[in-house]
């Protein structure tokens, strides 16, 4: 259990530690909370509807197009079309 009444470190103690844990691919929150966290969600997605009557077709004839010899699995991805062909369709949820 970490001391809530810890002693400060000096700010060379501080950036050895962090760079001790870029060793190790990790990282201090602290370090980067002003960039992570904002007021205001700040998303690139772009709000999409995808209709089945439109995506059916095209599942379809991805079926005859593309056999099991040829894919494990024959996935057609919904992408958001404001986050540039990354694999999700938001980056962010708002509730």
């Amino acid at each position: 259990m970490v001391q809530p009444t810890a002693p400060r470190a000096t700010p060379e103690q501080r950036q050895s530690f962090y760079r001790k844990l870029q060793l190790q691919s990790l990282g201090a929150l602290r370090t980067v909370q002003e960039q992570a966290q904002t007021n205001e969600p700040n998303s690139k997605a772009l709000p999409h509807l995808w209709r089945w009557s439109e995506l059916k077709p095209r599942a379809l004839r991805a079926a005859e197009l593309v056999g099991t010899r040829d894919a494990e699995r024959r996935v057609l991805m919904l992408l958001n079309p404001g986050l540039n062909g990354r694999i999700a369709t938001a980056n962010s949820l708002k509730v």
